[in-house]
């Protein structure tokens, strides 16, 4: 049954691409769900058949948009949250195509989120398919500031630490705040895969607010393992100074991307491989474009409209 809240509208956005292998199982839990919500879909250009199924079969359950290329992340998830902004909507759950929620999962996060206002996005605990360990990177984000036996500790005996602040959680599984959306915005046009979730995690910290991590409320991300070549690992670098580089808590840009050519360099250098320093240099051409995205992201309700 739904639980009646109707001072309290929720829109679910899901971004789509080539997500046959999991698209019965992320909207039926959804549809499942003890909370009701609206859910909006915006696919990245699938080949796979997602399109039509999702038309057949759900047509009557979501709202969705089809775009001939694939947008990216955060710019896809930018039209579900202007639409959220546009309609009146008091919460948000960004949840991946290849994740799924429990049926009190919404309910949980959003009595909590309520209760602490100050946490402007709070994750589920985010698990594997089997339900028998953390979600891989989910337990990476958690490890930097609790390891897993304190987080099974505070389940089982401590109820008033059910709520953990933290500094940044993957974005598979995301409830935001009205309030958090109006003041932080949308996703930063810096970033097109990856480091979109981390960026955003730090503005949310330099407007004021937090994020957290309830550990009663659970949700599952069965992300496919990928393994790291060499190629994979020096992007994530870049990546990584990409987000550095936008984060309104640092305070130098140029020096960051400066001592990263230099360590593209020597990573070129022992490599003799070209990658590394290529990567490097695409933050110094990026330079201005990165800085005129950092000065906006200090506004409110940034790359959105209010």
């Amino acid at each position: 049954m739904y639980i009646e809240n109707m001072n309290n509208k929720l829109l679910v956005i899901i971004v789509t691409y080539n997500a046959m292998q999991w698209i019965d199982q992320c909207l039926g839990s959804v549809l499942k769900s003890t909370m009701k919500s609206d859910i909006f879909i915006v696919d990245n250009g699938s080949s796979d058949g997602t399109q039509e199924y999702i038309k057949h079969h759900y047509s009557k359950d979501v709202l969705f948009l089809e775009s001939k290329e694939n947008l990216g992340f955060g710019r896809a998830n930018n039209m579900g949250l202007q639409y959220a902004l546009d309609n009146g909507y008091d919460f948000v759950y960004l949840l991946n195509q290849d994740a799924w929620v429990f049926p009190n999962t919404f309910e949980k996060l959003i009595e909590t989120m309520l209760e602490h206002d100050e946490f402007g996005v709070v994750s589920p605990i985010q698990m594997q398919a089997n339900m028998k360990h953390f979600d891989t990177f989910f337990r990476d984000i958690i490890s930097k500031k609790y390891n897993d036996n304190d987080v099974i500790e505070m389940l089982m005996f401590h109820k008033e630490q059910q709520l953990l602040e933290v500094h940044d959680v993957m974005a598979a599984h995301w409830m935001i705040s009205r309030k958090c959306l109006s003041s932080v915005g949308g996703f930063s046009p810096s970033f097109k895969h990856y480091g979109e979730d981390n960026n955003y995690s730090s503005r949310v910290i330099y407007k004021g607010m937090k994020n957290g991590v309830l550990l009663t409320a659970f949700a599952v991300h069965d992300r496919e393992f990928r393994k790291t070549s060499y190629k994979r690992q020096i992007f994530m670098d870049y990546i990584s100074t990409l987000v550095l580089t936008n984060d309104l808590n640092q305070c130098s840009i140029l020096s960051l991307i400066l001592k990263n050519i230099m360590f593209g360099f020597k990573k070129s250098i022992m490599a003799l491989n070209i990658y590394p320093l290529s990567c490097s240099l695409r933050l110094l051409f990026s330079y201005n474009k990165i800085k005129e995205n950092r000065d906006q992201s200090r506004h409110d309700c940034a790359f959105l409209k209010i």
